[in-house]
């Protein structure tokens, strides 16, 4: 039931069960069991009650035993249709979604009564025009315009089922449908649980990433400080720097849309452009990749990048920041943890992806007390693993070539390089760390190509993935595009036989997952693919 919002129906008065809710939660011997607790855990902090005890998370612990299910509370219990259209019972059935069917009538049927008393009032002020000195000698039609013109912001006018809050539907109604959550919730909790906890993987998995679930939940609630008065004089740049783009592009292209994929391409064309890329459509493609390739071909192709570029930043992190910042310049993303892969990831907005290079907006972020004191100064402290998923390769394959450099203290990228140029290896090394050193920009090169390699094998790239991502050194600029395929092809076949470990470990992974359709990490997360069954 609905805690605190005061309408006409009385349900209950968060003042009078606060304390209770503070001393009941608060206890840290119980076990409290939700449903997405983080949505709960901040609707409770919001009114000074905290959950001290540990919890248990049914969606999370249903997103362990079947990751590759809907999780919300409803589709898990009355079922649900998977995108190839197959359908999965739930764990109670059809049945359950009865209370929710009764709230949603009601939603509707609300809906329909508050434009229906809007309509009626409406009817009545025109019938009783006649009588009413602001409609004095005007004509019929003039009235009803003027008559609906002055209901047109109320706030019924256009109701519809969402603008109705859980406080004003009745109480019979809505206690039923979250007396109906909370059993449901107890279910899946009761049924789910020992089959997780019967399989040592999942539930180590569960575990772990339950652990999580408050301490990404706080992070949250605390926030990252944002110097606003500095976004604001930075979204004025940008809007200055888009306006210098658009004006050059409009000078070689003329007038036209350049966020038009259609426009786009006929002026390109219009520039004696060429490329085979396509859309899956058919047509033309003229996506980042393409761009870029184009871009050395003609100057408005690189400023079209660069407006591109602006525009993202502009949009998605100086606009998107400010929109969402609290009257403390507070900014509070979301994490979500992804079960398949273990990763975290981060919404509204996306705070793990803020672009290395754009240092403007880093600057934005500025640390408060809550951060690390350091000789009187307040610092982010960035910390970084050391090519993590390369050193986890070298676990999983025990590639006694990559095991050695790693045991060395080689530079593993340097190391790669090495190998794939023929070039000494110390001699490299001396080279990278002088800036001002002859070959340190060919270097550099064959360093970000061995790093691409190093990188974008393990995550399954082929030789025109590997061509589409690879930096070009300059004695491969003059390539067409498929000749450079070729060359990555070269780099592929080379990088295999200096770690053939590395190959095997990948071949072994893929027919695991083939023969078995699943496959586990050292953790025992679990990762499962049934579109191969």
């Amino acid at each position: 039931v609905s805690l605190g919002d005061p309408t006409p129906i009385v349900q209950i008065d968060i003042k009078d069960i606060r304390q209770d809710l503070i001393d009941l939660l608060g206890n840290p011997e119980l076990t409290t069991v939700f449903h997405n607790s983080k949505f709960d855990l901040k609707i409770l902090h919001k009114e000074g009650i905290e959950v001290n005890g540990s919890i248990h998370d049914t969606m999370e612990l249903w997103k362990i035993w079947n990751e590759n299910a809907p999780a919300g509370l409803k589709s898990v219990c009355s079922g649900y249709t998977s995108k190839d259209g197959t359908k999965f019972e739930g764990l109670v059935g059809p049945e359950c979604a009865v209370g929710e069917k009764a709230l949603n009538d009601y939603l509707i049927a609300e809906a329909k009564r508050r434009k229906a008393y809007v309509s009626d009032a409406i009817k009545k002020e025109v019938e009783g025009a006649k009588t009413n000195l602001l409609y004095q000698g005007m004509k019929k039609n003039e009235i009803k315009k003027a008559v609906k013109e002055k209901y047109k912001n109320h706030p019924w006018a256009k109701a519809v089922k969402k603008d109705i809050k859980y406080s004003e539907v009745s109480l019979p109604i809505i206690a039923r449908y979250a007396a109906l959550d909370t059993a449901l919730t107890y279910f899946i909790f009761s049924d789910i649980l020992p089959k997780v906890k019967a399989d040592p993987g999942l539930w180590r998995t569960y575990k772990q990433d339950k652990a999580l679930i408050k301490i990404s939940n706080q992070v949250e609630l605390l926030g990252v400080q944002v110097d606003r008065p500095y976004l604001e004089q930075l979204r004025k740049k940008y809007i200055e720097k888009l306006e210098e783009l658009t004006n050059k592009i409009a000078e070689d292209l003329g007038e036209t849309n350049i966020k038009s994929p259609i426009q786009l391409v006929a002026k390109l064309e219009e520039l004696g452009l060429e490329w085979d890329d396509t859309t899956k459509k058919g047509g033309k493609a003229v996506d980042a990749k393409v761009l870029q390739k184009l871009s050395d071909k003609h100057q408005a192709v690189a400023n079209i990048l660069e407006f591109r570029k602006y525009s993202k930043l502009q949009d998605t992190y100086v606009e998107g920041i400010l929109d969402k910042l609290d009257p403390n310049d507070m900014l509070h993303t979301n994490f979500n943890l992804n079960v398949s892969t273990g990763r975290m990831s981060a919404l509204n907005p996306n705070l793990q992806n803020v672009p290395a290079k754009a240092n403007d907006i880093r600057t934005a972020f500025i640390p408060t007390k809550i951060y690390i004191n350091v000789l009187g100064r307040y610092l982010y402290i960035c910390v970084d693993y050391s090519q993590q998923e390369l050193r986890v390769t070298a676990h999983y394959s025990q590639d006694p070539t990559l095991i050695s450099a790693y045991r060395k203290g080689l530079d593993v990228h340097t190391e790669t390089a090495r190998k794939l140029f023929g070039v000494d290896y110390v001699v490299m090394v001396k080279g990278l760390e002088d800036p001002t050193h002859a070959d340190y920009k060919k270097y550099k090169s064959y360093r970000n190509v061995a790093k691409t390699l190093n990188f974008a094998i393990i995550y399954g790239a082929g030789p025109k993935g590997l061509a589409e991502q690879i930096p070009r050194p300059d004695q491969y600029k003059k390539l067409s595009f498929d000749q450079w395929v070729q060359q990555c092809t070269k780099f592929l076949d080379d990088y295999f036989r200096n770690v053939p470990g590395v190959k095997f470990f990948i071949e072994e992974c893929a027919e695991t997952v083939w023969k078995e359709h699943q496959i586990r990490n050292y953790f025992g997360r679990l990762r499962r693919f049934p579109e191969l069954e």
